[in-house]
């Protein structure tokens, strides 16, 4: 009985932080369709720890039990080292994405604002935060010019690129410094793309990469690997939105690390 009460509160703080998670991973299901790895896999995890609340004296038993036989360690050290190895690999995708998270305004005068979903002819939540970075940055520097980036996907009327530049219209920027490009279709090409425009203008290749916060630093990877010498500024991302991009962006960067 004394075991069961010592159990009591772990067992409670495991079963809350699954259902948090729930709650953060399912509310942009639920309020704007999108299912994705990210909150797939963090649906997953939180349910893992639901279970694990719910059942966690009976597996602390299981646990002392398995410890009291050989194979049991051995099976345990296995499955401690592949936690090991996935926490591991999960804190140095962490650093990697955040070192590039960055809203310092740089004075570089060629800027790429990659594009996000639209819905209809009108900026996604996401993309409208790209175009607000952008906008502040162009306003910051006032001869910099930006290529918008992004082809139109087949549930969009208007390309990525055109949404952005009539948004960016609408707050005042000057057309003759807003260049499309409507052919990418991801992050990879958006910056090949970008780069044949930028020696096609011969702009300088010194560019400001504008992109939500978890996105940047895959985004300056794939720059600096086309040879543009590239830095990030961040848009931000909405809280119900960062928890499922965040573990999506994670995903990515170890299928990038590994191929």
């Amino acid at each position: 009985m004394n075991d069961r009460k010592k159990h009591i509160l772990p067992g409670v703080l495991f079963t809350s932080l699954g259902l948090l998670l729930i709650f953060l991973f399912i509310t942009p299901l639920l309020r704007f369709n999108v299912l994705n790895i990210g909150n797939i896999l963090g649906l997953l995890i939180g349910f893992f720890f639901i279970i694990l609340g719910l059942f966690f004296s009976k597996i602390v038993k299981l646990f002392f039990s398995a410890l009291r036989k050989k194979i049991g360690k051995i099976f345990l050290i296995c499955i401690s080292a592949i936690f090991i190895f996935i926490f591991s690999i999960f804190i140095y995708s962490s650093h990697l994405m955040f070192s590039k998270i960055s809203t310092d305004v740089y004075n570089a005068q060629t800027v790429i604002i990659l594009g996000c979903q639209v819905i209809g002819e009108s900026p996604s939540i996401m993309l409208n935060e790209r175009i607000n970075a952008g906008y502040r940055y162009l306003i910051e520097n006032p001869h910099a010019k930006a290529i918008l980036s992004g082809g139109q996907g087949n549930d969009e009327r208007i390309s990525e690129a055109e949404c952005m530049y009539r948004a960016l219209v609408n707050k005042g920027i000057e057309k003759d410094r807003l260049i499309k490009e409507e052919k990418s279709s991801s992050t990879y090409e958006n910056l090949i793309f970008s780069k044949d425009i930028i020696q096609d203008k011969n702009l300088s290749t010194e560019v400001t990469l504008i992109t939500n916060d978890f996105h940047c630093y895959r985004a300056a990877y794939f720059a600096d690997k086309i040879g543009l010498n590239a830095q990030a500024y961040s848009a931000r991302t909405r809280w119900y939105f960062f928890p499922t991009f965040y573990l999506r962006e994670i995903c990515a960067i170890i299928v990038q690390c590994i191929f």
